[in-house]
């Protein structure tokens, strides 16, 4: 029996694009656990191989980056995790992206360790690769400066671009889109893009952010560039 949980990366949403070893794991576990307020869209991504009833969804309050790793839902879940590790159950943890690559698995780990319980990371597609699925260009060149961030104020942009060439910022809210858009305008940014990965079946999709405001999102990841790709 392995004293372990999984730390499951199912990449940018459709099934097809998850590793062979991360629908193995998860397919393999008693219990997967996913940060959300219900498993629909869990479900979707995994089809068949993951029945409804071996997720359990949790959702830190309030929602929001850099509050989170301090909320007590992830000691709470720690600790059933914990325990059903200890009768033999296998568990994994699952998240978007790479589970290691700005992930709130990493919230979990203090907690597992005081109870004595490994992790092991099991990779996939980080979102900032999958991008380059949606929009179509592949933003970063071999001599640009990345920064991926996400910002508490638009005016962090400014320390961004003191040191990088392209910034990508994750979980940007609704009401942050407008003045990211007026900074792009004011900076002469020349490569704005929204982009949403998609959930399961749903499609992701890339907007510009200077010209298509209905497209823009919640949650979505904005990349922005100095130059466009391949000037």
């Amino acid at each position: 029996m392995t004293n372990r949980v999984y730390a499951v990366s199912l990449g940018p949403g459709p099934a097809d694009l998850m590793t062979v070893r991360a629908r193995n794991v998860i397919g393999q576990s008693d219990n997967v656990f996913v940060q959300a307020r219900d498993v629909k869209w869990l479900a979707g991504i995994s089809g068949a191989f993951l029945p409804a009833e071996k997720i359990r969804a949790y959702m830190p309050k309030p929602n929001k980056w850099g509050f989170a790793r301090h909320d007590p839902v992830y000691e709470a879940i720690a600790g059933e995790m914990a325990g059903l590790v200890k009768t033999g159950k296998r568990v994994s943890v699952v998240a978007l992206g790479d589970a290691g690559f700005y992930s709130y698995f990493g919230y979990f780990e203090a907690p597992l360790a005081r109870r004595g319980i490994e992790w092991e990371y099991v990779p996939g597609i980080p979102f900032v690769a999958a991008a380059a699925l949606v929009t179509g260009h592949a933003f970063i060149d071999a001599n640009d400066t990345l920064v991926v961030k996400h910002i508490a104020q638009v005016s962090d942009l400014d320390a961004i671009f003191a040191v990088a060439s392209v910034a990508v910022l994750y979980g940007v809210p609704r009401e942050h889109l407008s003045p990211i858009r007026e900074y792009v305008l004011q900076h002469g940014i020349a490569y704005a893009r929204t982009v949403w990965l998609g959930l399961g079946s749903e499609p992701g999709f890339a907007a510009d952010l200077l010209t298509d405001e209905s497209s823009w999102h919640a949650g979505c990841s904005v990349i922005l560039r100095r130059s466009h790709p391949g000037q």
